[in-house]
């Protein structure tokens, strides 16, 4: 379904651009009537204020694994493609390094701000595999599939919370419960920061 931008409140482009803002929510084990445009028990205002906004996608298909699916949204192949296969394939590895992701070819041929904010999940064992040296800015969130999000530790040992850029990476150890106050602050902070360019946002 094609975007209904004049009902939206916040725009849909970057200043002096035709170029779109980009918002892609991965949302693991979210059903397909978990919200209120889908059903009328739901409350979900801000989704479904985004769904009417933007571009609706109502008939494919998906692995029941959030890994494949990330990597399917990232590389525009099929999971098996790219020898992802389950959660396991990318613990044990990742997507391998061959394979472009999305947001390096909006800042290649686009000039994008790229930034991701949340659950990884598509690599972490080197540091090629991270998100700053797959295309982004920049990425605040946990690189592992099931990290905690009170103690900010990952399955495989060590702290998980991760903010990195081009230069930087550093680890927050446990203080504040992630999704609710560190996350929302880091993306209301991007979205201040990048509205004058065309901006991707992996949430």
């Amino acid at each position: 379904m094609p975007t209904n931008a004049k009902h939206c409140r916040v725009s849909t482009t970057g200043a002096g651009s035709s170029r779109p803002h980009i918002l892609h929510i991965v949302a693991d084990d979210l059903g397909n009537t978990d919200m209120g445009f889908s059903n009328a028990l739901m409350s979900s205002p801000h989704l479904d204020s985004l769904r009417h906004c933007g571009v609706r996608l109502d008939n494919f298909y998906a692995p029941k694994a959030c890994a494949p699916s990330r990597a399917a949204v990232m590389t525009g192949r099929y999971p098996f493609h790219i020898g992802i296969y389950s959660n396991a394939d990318v613990d044990a590895a990742g997507v391998p390094t061959n394979f472009s992701f999305l947001p390096e070819l909006l800042r290649r041929h686009g000039n994008y701000a790229t930034h991701a904010v949340g659950k990884w999940h598509l690599g972490w064992r080197a540091r090629e595999m991270t998100p700053t040296h797959r295309g982004f800015d920049s990425f605040f969130g946990f690189w592992h599939c099931c990290s905690d999000y009170f103690a900010h530790t990952s399955p495989a040992g060590g702290l998980d919370l991760t903010r990195a850029n081009a230069s930087m990476v550093g680890f927050f150890s446990a203080s504040t419960y992630a999704h609710q106050r560190l996350f929302t602050r880091d993306r209301v902070r991007f979205t201040l920061s990048r509205l004058r360019l065309p901006a991707c946002l992996l949430v």
